[in-house]
């Protein structure tokens, strides 16, 4: 807790990181307006609500095919290699400032130590970023697999207003179980970033600082999970215009202009207070 309250109070001293990252957010909320995603997901709960789980079951056992999982693995690696590339790109400079800003609260950002930041560390952070973007990418490929015996129950044990609840309950289990590896793997993987500003052996180091603040990082993460998913649906049930715009470019604002300051100020004090020695 002490660790967010001391992000939150970096950011309000500091107000150089939020300015940057509220013009990035801005941009991806624009470039959401045209995401099919949410689309996409709210058909699929429709088609499990409705009477058509057989297709759903033909979905998933075609993601068993080879030419599929070739296909997906490949797909993947580009979007990851591509949104890494593009991430540092913009973000290489502003993060080595602010790694450099939680390292001394007196530092003063100067002109040239974006362009230094992006020198020294676009190709480490855009290689720590593809590593998380492709695990993530693979977990997702991995979460419709195991979705698929949920599927199957449903269909044996029946769902909707005749059904049991045995469907629902193997769903929800199934989904808190996608959630936990999902909080696994950002616990392990997410100190690689602020890592790879200080020491080349940033995965090695990722993990020390995760296995030494496990419990700490595992409660933080929940907590903003539950706040911004909280957040997210209480303004999705907004009728939608420019107000709803704006609250979400507030929303996501504020909740990853925290999350990636508490990230680097977690690390620093992490490697401090358990003497963890940077190879």
């Amino acid at each position: 807790m002490r660790a967010l309250v001391n992000s939150i109070r970096l950011i309000l001293t500091k107000k150089f990181f939020i300015i940057y990252i509220t013009i990035f957010v801005l941009i991806l909320c624009l470039l959401n307006l045209m995401n099919p995603v949410p689309i996409l997901v709210r058909g699929l709960f429709s088609e499990i609500a409705g009477d058509t789980i057989d297709n759903l079951i033909v979905l998933v056992n075609s993601m068993f095919n080879k030419n599929t999982v070739l296909f997906y693995i490949f797909v993947c690696f580009a979007i990851a290699l591509g949104l890494a590339t593009v991430v540092s790109l913009f973000f290489s400079g502003p993060l080595f400032m602010l790694s450099k800003t939680v390292d001394d609260s007196d530092y003063k950002p100067k002109r040239l130590d974006y362009f230094k930041g992006f020198f020294n560390c676009f190709v480490k952070l855009a290689l720590v970023l593809f590593i998380l973007f492709y695990a993530i990418l693979m977990l997702l490929y991995s979460f419709i697999i195991i979705i698929f015996p949920a599927l199957l129950v449903g269909k044996i044990a029946g769902t909707g207003a005749n059904g049991n609840g045995t469907y629902e309950f193997f769903l929800i289990v199934t989904l808190i179980i996608i959630y936990l590896l999902l909080l696994f793997l950002r616990v392990y993987l997410m100190y690689m970033i602020p890592a790879s500003f200080k020491t080349v052996s940033f995965y090695k180091t990722s993990l020390k600082v995760a296995g030494s603040s496990f419990v700490t990082s595992v409660t933080t993460l929940i907590g903003l999970d539950l706040i911004y998913i909280g957040t997210l649906s209480y303004i999705g049930m907004l009728n939608s215009g420019a107000f709803k715009l704006i609250l979400l470019l507030l929303a996501n604002t504020l909740f990853w202009t925290i999350f990636i300051v508490w990230l680097f100020y977690k690390f620093n004090h992490t490697i401090i207070k358990k003497k963890i020695i940077l190879e």
